[in-house]
């Protein structure tokens, strides 16, 4: 809807592969929308699914809801949590509390 503020994140694995926003915070009109659509198609799937790594980069890293309170993460996932490695890797749970603190809502698909 236009007028509402998005930003894309993706996450895989513990360490991100690159820049984990492909597009940082924006309210949505006719040009960022073609923007967000480009972003999208230029994502790669690496194969892992740090799901909490996920929230964490939305809630935590400059480009998404970092310093905020409220807000919605729409997560898309596999539901399948897979790291390379246990250290770092945040799951759902690990998360829980941070989400519901900042008062943020997380649909998930």
């Amino acid at each position: 809807t236009d007028g509402t503020e998005v930003a894309l994140v993706v996450f895989s694995d513990v360490q991100p592969s690159g820049k984990p926003f492909i597009y940082d915070l924006n309210t949505v009109d006719d040009q960022t929308r073609e923007e967000m659509v480009a972003a999208i198609d230029t994502m790669e799937f690496k194969g892992q699914t740090c799901i909490g790594c996920g929230l964490d980069r939305a809630l935590n890293w400059n480009g998404g809801l970092k310093d905020t309170v409220g807000g919605v993460i729409i997560l898309i996932t596999d539901g399948v949590q897979k790291c390379s490695t246990n250290d770092g890797c945040f799951s759902i749970g690990d998360m829980t509390d941070e989400v519901v603190e900042r008062q943020v809502r997380v649909v998930t698909i």
